[in-house]
């Protein structure tokens, strides 16, 4: 995550308590999903960053973006648009990336669910993603989501990751490995 992380932490947190309270997980998160995409978008971004633009334009735009994105037939949700202004007053708009995946992060840790992030040589089939996606649920103690991504610069096997924890079973890895123990064993 980016150097927002501490900064944006509060704002989820108080987001996810309210929908976790509030039973409306899911709305939220797409709704911070679309603010985010709303936010990363260089051109908001430019309009946020101008400072001949003011708070009360900021929260306008991003408030009529989002009724928009959303189809609203009368105004947002009153927390909704609770939260824009406030980000919008404390010059948080930019955090929304981070924020949006401490979210989700805080809401797959409630829902006891975790994805873990697969880079392999070559496309898993079904039977190895169902497999693996088995062995992973074992070892976590939790339902787990695949996100595959093909990396051939991996030259062999895969990369596993879920949050901190890490398998490296490719042969590029394994080929730094040994790399790395041969210079080890020069210098000593």
């Amino acid at each position: 995550m980016s150097d927002n992380t501490s900064i944006a932490r509060p704002y989820a947190k108080a987001v996810f308590e309210h929908a976790l309270e509030s039973q409306t997980l899911s709305d939220w998160s797409a709704w911070l999903a679309k603010l985010d995409d709303v936010a990363s978008n260089p051109a908001f971004q430019g309009f946020i960053l101008n400072p001949k633009t003011t708070v009360e334009q900021h929260v306008e735009a991003l408030v009529s973006v989002m009724e928009a994105l959303l189809n609203v037939k009368q105004s947002l949700p009153d927390v909704l648009s609770a939260l824009i202004q406030v980000l919008a007053d404390n010059k948080r708009i930019l955090v929304l990336s981070d924020m949006k995946a401490q979210f989700e992060a805080l809401r797959a840790d409630e829902e006891n669910r975790i994805c873990v992030r697969v880079s392999s040589f070559s496309p898993l089939d079904e039977k190895q993603q169902a497999r693996l996606t088995e062995r992973l649920s074992e070892r976590l103690k939790r339902d787990v989501t695949l996100d595959l991504t093909v990396e051939p610069a991996l030259l062999g096997g895969a990369v596993i990751c879920a949050n901190d924890w890490v398998i490296d079973a490719s042969v590029k890895g394994q080929l730094d490995k040994l790399g790395a123990d041969l210079v080890g064993s020069l210098r000593g």
